[in-house]
């Protein structure tokens, strides 16, 4: 299985991200198309553009669905994200998730809580068929995250479906403001779990029909169940048996069949005000091996797991 590459505002000629026209398609080309500094690229190709406001980014050809993300960066502060399962032309593409009546002109990712040049970091883990971006949009250096945040992930799902054609998936916001400094799982896509959480489509459903398809719940696996979402998750370590506890995140569709889970995404069963943000842990038992890291986002209590050593 592949393991991500990880992108951080901090690393050397890195690119800078601001709340100005373009400067969101220009971080996702230095990451996935081009690479910069030391970072090696994450095997994308960017087949379509006009300008720099509006792009196309096509996952790798280890890919299987070969779905394109669908960039429109126009506006300062909101960029407007769309998947296509093929693309033509910058302006033409087969089967959009979300479609034009599930969410009209694209998913929200708000670049900065203000229309300027100020520097907004950011972090990604990204291979040639998934990446997580994490933009800090009310900050100027990566620390303990607040309210301001805001999540963009695309790519493909690790399908429970043999033969899965259509297992793209696109996780953006819904939320529309462009100061809000309030922790929302409409803007946190990452910790939304839970029934039918904002801002999740799919290709198509698992009887691979229909086009777009929207998510009906996102769960993490047993007694883990939406540890993230309104931190409900307990304190750590673990009182009874002094463990750190993690679980995959997978989607349900309507026949409450599991689809699949997020590659390398995983739940936390703790408050993350029990850590410090990007603490890293390394698993045991069934995890052996497997390295992970802690993000803290959207507000104290609110967190995820990043795997960076596999499993995607």
């Amino acid at each position: 299985m592949a393991a991500p590459t990880e992108y951080r505002s901090t690393d050397g000629s890195a690119p800078v991200l601001t709340g100005e026209v373009g400067k969101l398609i220009a971080l996702l080309k230095a990451v996935l198309v081009d690479g910069y500094g030391a970072k090696s690229a994450a095997g994308w190709t960017r087949p379509y553009s006009s300008g720099a406001d509006y792009a196309a980014f096509q996952m790798g050809s280890a890919s299987g669905s070969d779905a394109l993300l669908w960039v429109n960066d126009t506006n300062a502060q909101m960029t407007r994200i769309v998947g296509y399962s093929t693309m033509s032309a910058i302006l033409v593409g087969t089967n959009p998730f979300p479609t034009e009546t599930q969410f009209p002109s694209g998913l929200y990712c708000r670049k900065s809580v203000t229309a300027s040049a100020t520097a907004r970091p950011w972090i990604m883990w990204a291979t040639d068929k998934c990446f997580y971006l994490v933009i800090n949009g009310n900050q100027t250096v990566i620390g303990n995250q607040d309210g301001g945040d805001s999540h963009l992930g695309f790519g493909e799902l690790t399908s429970a479906l043999s033969g899965d054609a259509y297992h793209a998936f696109i996780m953006a916001g819904t939320d529309t403001s462009t100061s809000s400094t309030t922790a929302a799982t409409t803007r946190q896509i990452f910790t939304a779990l839970g029934t039918t959480p904002a801002g999740h489509y799919m290709a198509a459903n698992y009887t691979q029909t229909g086009g777009s398809v929207t998510l009906t719940a996102k769960r993490s696996s047993g007694l883990l169940q939406q540890a993230t979402s309104g931190g409900s998750g307990a304190p750590y370590p673990d009182s009874c048996s002094g463990g750190l506890h993690v679980a995959p995140i997978g989607v349900l569709e309507s026949n409450s069949a599991t689809r699949g889970y997020f590659p390398g995404l995983w739940t936390l069963g703790h408050l993350a005000t029990s850590f410090t943000h990007l603490d890293t842990f390394s698993g045991n038992a069934t995890l052996s091996g497997r390295n992970f890291t802690i993000v803290r986002t959207g507000a104290t209590s609110y967190g995820f797991a990043i795997e960076t050593n596999g499993g995607w």
